[in-house]
């Protein structure tokens, strides 16, 4: 058997902690944000958070700002937090029942699905197909009522992810749990 099919058993036997400096410092959150947290799904909010359309959650992932909403037909979406005209925020906290999102900047104006709805300004420009602009949708799923995203599509499903982590938890029903408060 190799290393890596071992049991968590037999490889916990043999188990280190890490030197200090490997928790410490911008460099080695750098590392750590392009090496694990942007290849990998991070947990970003509660259900309970997203219950109703309009509900969104702001928040970062490996230092890119993300925002993650339900949309008009209860469909959880996630997004680059960034306008696509010149990259304000499209929403600045977590809030309840949107009804698009706008940039505060100029003003561009998105449904909950991602389309761009209005682009003032831009409306007699040639050659600008506004039907056609779109946020970039990240992947998102929801997990026992914990919700997920990932910046990156090479990541494996989330299913796959926790593969079996049901059964060795048990009947823990993490969906009547809710959402108190996030310290950071």
């Amino acid at each position: 058997m190799k290393a890596a099919e071992e049991p968590i058993e037999a490889g916990l036997a043999r188990a280190t902690a890490l030197p200090a400096w490997r928790y410490l410092g911008k460099d080695m959150l750098a590392l750590e944000n392009g090496a694990v947290f942007a290849r990998s799904w991070q947990l970003v909010a509660h259900r309970a958070q997203l219950a109703e359309p309009g509900d969104h959650v702001v928040d970062q992932v490996a230092g890119a700002p993300v925002l993650i909403v339900r949309d008009q037909s209860g469909v959880l979406r996630a997004f680059p937090n960034v306008c696509r005209h010149r990259a304000g925020p499209l929403a600045l906290c977590n809030g309840k029942g949107a009804r698009s999102l706008f940039c505060k900047y100029h003003g561009w104006t998105y449904d909950l699905d991602g389309r761009l709805l209005r682009a003032p300004e831009m409306e007699g420009a040639l050659d600008f197909p506004t039907a056609d602009i779109r946020l970039p949708a990240l992947r998102v799923a929801d997990w026992r009522g914990l919700v997920f995203i990932s910046l990156s599509e090479e990541a494996p499903a989330l299913e796959d992810v926790f593969c079996g982590i049901s059964e060795r938890i048990g009947l823990v029903e993490l969906t009547s749990m809710g959402h108190v408060r996030r310290d950071v």
